[in-house]
Parts: C-alpha cells; structure tokens; sequence
C-alpha cells in the first residue's frame, strides 16, 4: 500500500484537502443561514415599517380633513363667545341705567 514516505505525504495531504473542504462547506452553509436570516429580519422590518407609513398617511389624512372640521368649530365657539359678550356687555349697561334711574328717584323721593 505505502512504498514511500511521499504516499504517505500524498494521503495526509488528501485527508487534509478533504477536512479543510468540509470545514469550508460547513462554513458556508452557516453563513448562507445567517444571511438569509438576516434577509428575512429586514424583510419583516421593511413590512412593518410600510404598515407604519401607511399608517401614518392615513392619519394625516384624516388629520387634514378634521382640520377643517376644528377651524370651522373654532370659529363658531368664537362667535358664540362674542355673542354671551355682547348680551352680558348689553345687560351690565341696563343694569346700570336701572340702578342709576332707581337712585335718582329715591333722592327725589327724600326728599
């Protein structure tokens, strides 16, 4: 089987080959899973992050669209504030003339 020390050399060089592209093959394989993992990582994430923006323009839409609503609910609060001003600025004035009238007729009254 073995004449010389160089199939001896041969054989150890062979088994080496061999070992080296297994680990090799090995390597690969853990590699190729670990990228792939990765791929399907990002891609969950790229998902997640179009629901997210979907999300998002959906609520500046509706955001847009009851602005409006607010602004038009803003300015009719405004005018109703305006409005019990003006009664209570009315009211205060008569309050007024009343309570002026009353006390010059009590002084004529006295005297």
């Amino acid at each position: 089987m073995f004449e010389t020390s160089k199939d001896i050399l041969n054989l150890v060089l062979a088994i080496s080959i061999v070992g080296i592209s297994i680990f090799i093959c090995w390597l690969l394989y853990y590699i190729i899973a670990s990228i792939k993992k990765i791929h399907n990582t990002l891609n969950l994430f790229q998902k997640a992050l179009g629901s997210f923006n979907d999300l998002m323009i959906n609520a500046k839409k509706k955001l847009q669209s009851s602005a409006a609503y607010f602004k038009l609910a803003g300015m009719l609060v405004g005018k109703i504030a305006e409005e019990i001003k003006n009664r209570n600025i009315k009211k205060r004035k008569i309050n007024t003339k009343n309570s002026r009238n009353k006390k010059t007729k009590d002084s004529k009254n006295k005297r």
